[in-house]
């Protein structure tokens, strides 16, 4: 059974003044016919600020169908929205912005193409795979037909109650083979609605992607429960060969009995990978796994990597949330860490162990990270225990910004916790540091020299670190009501316009919109969140990175 954590979503002033924001889609490209219905493909557009009965165009088209999932046409997602939609043959072949209309007022852009090319496939358990695998009476039976079948530019929906369960090969319950394109890629997405599961505890790996058979690349997987004994995705090859373009959207990862030198999600030796809308929990083996086996961990010479609106906690027996450390291969760089929730970690919440911003930007921002560096792994090596730890190379600064850090390293049992940990250039700017241990807030390699930024502020150990050069705010920032309780995103914003957080940013290094999909305002808040939508433009399709692509596990 899936364990979708309930949430609820923040209630605003002034609501009705909240535009729309679309953070992400599950598909950039699908074709417009050949579908359910005598239509095209589904698309997931995940976001917030959608309201109850929101209206969706294509390139400024009416040609799209919002569809009632489990009753209702906007459904909760993690802590946001999702809409589905289906493409007609009216929206015409090319490129153009999604908008989302609600309360009077337009959503930003996001840019997907409709084509008039690739097919439209289905898989479910009344199905055959003799069958030519087309709805509505025709779909296939099984996820590893589909996969063995689909060409680039084609999609397969699982529909409920399908499972691959058994070994594909590998280890793992399905592994990838063949190739999409850029324009083309290939997709497994689960239908609206419904709940499919790839991977068993009684597997290692749920699914893979390996080069032995030669490169794979531009593949989609959107939606699934994906359960493995120890790594639920895993990218890794011994040395890289070509694979690469990877996206994992709106999955569910648990790892319970990992252990070792991997993670629940890991890779190493490929390129471009995106994560977003993922819920990783309960990985690594009770009563803890050792120091090297976290949750997310993109490894040796593997750049390109957009980590998004992902909820990844609790993990109470694993090290590390989200690392970068390549272990005998080149530094890592172009990586992005941002609006995600953290939580419940043994060791850090994001490290950056390996990475060179000079050659491509490295960044964290808009994350919520809470109970980071709760204690020791099972070996005991004495690993830091922080809600972020850095160690850069190069020129360029490391970009951490508009974080809100709550109960950092309170292990302390060895001396090596902080709230954050650098080594090399680091820029921080409009950070929450809220230190409940009597951990320091800041342990840098060369003191302060190699530390720039401001307007952040410290609270709980004393004193602003680096004379305050970096921010001088030294009070209680007024959040709601901080907590480790599931409605978190209540729990941590400011509790009303007097907090000291609102509007005490600088606009020199901030996000364009908060973790809930609010407009900053200029000059912005400290922190994840926003008390209420500033006035302003909103951002242009992409601003935030790649455009992801797939992924629609729904309520049902």
């Amino acid at each position: 059974m899936r364990k979708l954590l309930a949430v609820l979503l923040l209630t605003v002033p002034a609501l009705a003044a909240t535009p729309p924001a679309i953070f992400f889609t599950d598909l950039t490209s699908a074709p417009n016919t050949g579908g359910e219905n005598s239509a095209g493909a589904y698309v997931t557009i995940y976001g917030n600020n959608f309201g109850t009965s929101p209206t969706v165009t294509w390139n400024s088209l009416s040609c799209v169908n919002v569809i009632t999932v489990g009753g209702n046409q906007v459904n909760t997602w993690l802590w946001y929205q999702k809409i589905v939609v289906q493409l007609t043959s009216s929206c015409t072949a090319g490129t153009g912005n999604f908008v989302v209309a609600a309360g009077g007022q337009n959503s930003n852009g996001y840019s997907f193409t409709a084509r008039s090319s690739g097919n439209i496939y289905c898989v479910s358990t009344s199905g055959n795979n003799s069958n030519n695998g087309h709805f509505p009476s025709s779909c296939w039976a099984t996820i590893l037909n589909a996969k063995n079948t689909i060409a680039a530019g084609d999609i397969a929906y699982v529909e409920n109650g399908v499972a691959q369960t058994t070994e594909d090969n590998y280890s793992a319950a399905l592994v990838f083979s063949g190739a999409g394109t850029a324009a083309n890629p290939k997709a497994l997405v689960v239908y609206p609605g419904a709940s499919a599961t790839i991977g068993s505890t009684s597997l290692d790996t749920a699914v893979r992607a390996t080069s032995i058979n030669g490169a794979v690349n531009y593949w989609v997987i959107a939606g699934f429960y994906m359960p493995a004994s120890n790594t639920s995705i895993n990218l890794s090859d011994g040395s890289y060969s070509g694979s690469d373009h990877f996206w994992f959207i709106a999955d569910e990862s648990s790892c319970p009995n990992g252990n070792g030198s991997t993670a629940c999600v890991t890779g190493n030796f490929m390129l471009w990978t995106w994560m977003y809308g993922d819920y990783v929990h309960d990985a690594g083996v009770a009563p803890s796994a050792i120091k090297t086996y976290h949750a997310v961990y993109f490894s040796s010479n593997y750049d390109h990597v957009w980590i998004g609106w992902n909820h990844i906690g609790p993990n109470t027996h694993a090290c590390r949330g989200v690392q970068f450390f390549s272990t005998g291969g080149s530094d890592q760089y172009d990586l992005h860490v941002h609006d995600n929730v953290i939580h419940d970690m043994l060791c850090d919440g994001i490290n950056f162990a390996t990475v060179v911003p000079s050659t491509a930007i490295v960044e964290a921002y808009n994350n919520l990270i809470y109970h980071a560096g709760m204690g020791a792994p099972s070996d005991d090596g004495a690993p830091p225990h922080d809600c972020i730890r850095a160690a850069a190379t190069g020129a360029s600064p490391l970009l951490i910004y508009n974080n809100t850090m709550y109960d950092c390293g309170p292990y302390t049992a060895d001396g090596s916790q902080s709230g954050i940990q650098t080594q090399g250039a680091t820029q921080l700017n409009n950070n929450i540091l809220w230190i409940l241990s009597g951990a320091p807030y800041f342990n840098a390699t060369g003191a302060c020299t190699s530390v720039t930024g401001s307007n952040n502020l410290w609270f709980g150990s004393g004193s602003p670190p680096c004379s305050g050069t970096l921010g001088t705010l030294n009070v209680n920032p007024q959040l709601s009501s901080p907590s480790d309780s599931p409605n978190y995103q209540t729990s941590f914003v400011p509790s009303s316009q007097s907090s000291p957080v609102v509007g005490a940013g600088t606009a020199t290094l901030t996000a364009t919109y908060d973790i809930l999909g609010l407009i900053r305002p200029n000059p912005p808040s400290i922190g994840a969140y926003e008390f209420t939508s500033g006035a302003g433009a909103v951002m242009d399709a992409g601003a935030q990175g790649p455009v992801a692509m797939q992924g629609a596990a729904t309520v049902q």
